[in-house]
């Protein structure tokens, strides 16, 4: 692999944990920096051989490639942050470090080093996939809720109760074992836990010297991210790099090998706080998604559509019980779930449909694709996808049989506004700001 040293260009170390996150974002941040940087990809040991690694390697966007532990072996990832990260540093000597957020325990770590080994370095946010819209409370439950539907089921054998209670101590355990314990057991002072997936709670809005700046690419993920930090001074709105570089979805998702489609990518359409049985779920998300995709197939001229369950839910009863009915209900309807991933089902695609989910946002940034967000299923922050311009939010299926696709093909797309500064601009502004306070 090739190595930095030899080169007189600037590097940039970008972070690809987690590894679902590199496509809305990282993977075209490689493809569009690589003219002006040396990029030095972090990727974990599992993911070293993906399709779009070897796509960056192989078109020469990536010079380095920095193999860890993947964190399925959580004290080895642990190990290497604290003993072999600091010396990767030191020999990449990164002008920017790109990371995916600040939550993560990893994450801690980068800054840590970076702030101590090398404090002229900039720390910048550019690759998250969904901040909250309507409110943190919101987003996280739905998180939790899901993680905890997931926990009863692989225990069902257990009483709701105890399940529960075993569920919020695990997660406490989470956070003392990657934030404290870990850590000293490494020679390392404790990390600060800002936040806890697992319980679904926002520990603290202090982000210190986490990081110098968030790049976002929409008003409502700025409006996001001071849901989680206080410090608006540090959030800057660029224009999405997928926008900046067409030939790299071309190159990682050749639009002649697909077909078009209806694609239809369900997420958090599942109401977790009531009683219903797994039946009753299934009936009524049935008679929600049944129809509307009904109405979209007759709109469309009788186009296949193809469905793929988010990762969360592939082994969810629910929405495998859902996938069996629409698949004997609707002719032509084909289950994508663990087949293909959604990005490449939606390059083609003749019409994008969702709920709540943020494939939606990176659909909405390809042109010439109508993307339509379902809010028939009366979950709380149903119409939340309604604050980008791209996505169309319907609520009746009667807004869905008189809705016109082609009036949807030509909607500006968020990100493709040259009003706003490009990232090599606003990181050349970081840069020398940073520098002049140095």
């Amino acid at each position: 692999m090739c190595s930095t040293e030899s080169s007189s260009r600037q590097a940039i170390l970008l972070d690809t944990f987690s590894f679902h996150s590199f496509l809305n974002a990282g993977y075209f941040y490689c493809w569009y920096l690589s003219k002006i940087y040396d990029l030095v990809v972090m990727v974990e040991e599992k993911d070293k051989n993906s399709s779009s690694i070897k796509i960056l390697l192989d078109s020469g966007c990536i010079k380095r490639l920095v193999v860890l532990p993947s964190r399925s072996r959580r004290f080895a990832v642990h190990r290497w942050f604290c003993s072999t990260f600091p010396h990767v540093l030191q020999e990449v000597n990164p002008s920017i470090v790109l990371m995916n957020n600040w939550h993560a325990f990893h994450q801690k770590y980068i800054s840590r080093s970076v702030r101590r080994l090398l404090p002229n370095t900039i720390i910048v946010i550019c690759l998250s996939v969904h901040v909250p819209i309507t409110d943190f409370e919101t987003t996280d439950y739905r998180l939790r809720e899901a993680s905890l539907c997931k926990w009863r089921a692989r225990w069902f054998w257990v009483p709701a109760l105890i399940a529960n209670v075993t569920y919020e101590l695990w997660g406490r355990w989470i956070g003392i074992r990657d934030f404290f314990l870990f850590p000293m057991l490494n020679g390392q002072r404790p990390l600060t836990e800002t936040h806890n997936p697992w319980l679904g709670k926002l520990r603290t809005k202090n982000t210190a010297d986490l990081f110098d700046a968030v790049l976002c690419y929409t008003q409502s993920e700025q409006q996001g991210y001071l849901m989680e930090m206080h410090e608006s001074d540090k959030i800057y709105l660029v224009q999405h790099p997928m926008s900046l570089s067409p030939a790299a979805v071309e190159a990682l998702f050749p639009a002649k090998h697909c077909k078009k489609v209806i694609v239809a990518l369900p997420s958090s359409c599942l109401e977790y706080g009531n009683s219903d049985t797994v039946e009753e779920q299934i009936n009524r998300l049935e008679a929600a998604w049944g129809p509307a995709l009904e109405i979209l197939k007759q709109k469309s001229g009788g186009l296949d559509i193809w469905w793929k369950l988010h990762p969360g839910f592939v082994d969810d009863p629910t929405m495998m019980g859902l996938t069996d009915r629409l698949q004997a209900r609707i002719p032509g309807f084909v289950s994508k779930t663990g087949k293909m991933g959604a990005e490449e089902m939606m390059v083609s695609a003749a019409l994008v449909v969702g709920d709540v989910s943020s494939v939606l946002i990176w659909a909405s940034r390809l042109e010439g694709c109508p993307v339509v967000s379902l809010d028939i299923f009366g979950v709380e922050g149903g119409d939340e996808m309604g604050v980008f311009p791209a996505i169309s939010v319907v609520k009746s299926f009667a807004e869905l049989r008189n809705m016109r696709l082609e009036q949807h093909i030509d909607i500006e797309r968020p990100s493709s506004s040259d009003a706003l500064p490009t990232p090599l601009q606003c990181l050349k502004v970081l840069v020398e700001k940073h520098t002049s306070k140095a």
